[in-house]
């Protein structure tokens, strides 16, 4: 009984241990990216432009990027409402605001 506790307790100490590494890199992770944006932001202020243009063309990669997939999940959602209505699967319309009491 003893030696189960013990290798229960050795197993969630490990898992535990496990979990605060996952998180330490997580935290390492973010403080890198951190310092990369402060270092933009210094050299924004500082006049020099180049890494902030980058900065931008990046946004607007990342955007068009974002709008072409809202594009393919809106073309597939509308295909999975054609083949499941196809199979006799009934649409429920969710709506985002409940309509007010009659």
């Amino acid at each position: 009984n003893l030696s189960t506790r013990r290798k229960r307790i050795s197993m969630e100490d490990r898992e535990r241990v496990a979990r605060l590494e996952a998180r330490a890199r997580e935290a390492e992770e973010t403080i890198r990216q951190i310092s990369a944006y402060l270092e933009i932001l210094k050299k924004h202020a500082s006049g020099d432009n180049s890494d902030f243009s980058c900065a931008q063309l990046e946004t607007k990669k990342l955007e068009s990027e974002n709008s072409e997939l809202k594009s393919e999940v809106s073309r597939l959602k509308a295909r999975l409402i054609e083949v499941e209505t196809r199979n006799g699967v009934q649409q429920v319309s969710t709506l985002s605001h409940p309509l007010p009491p009659p």
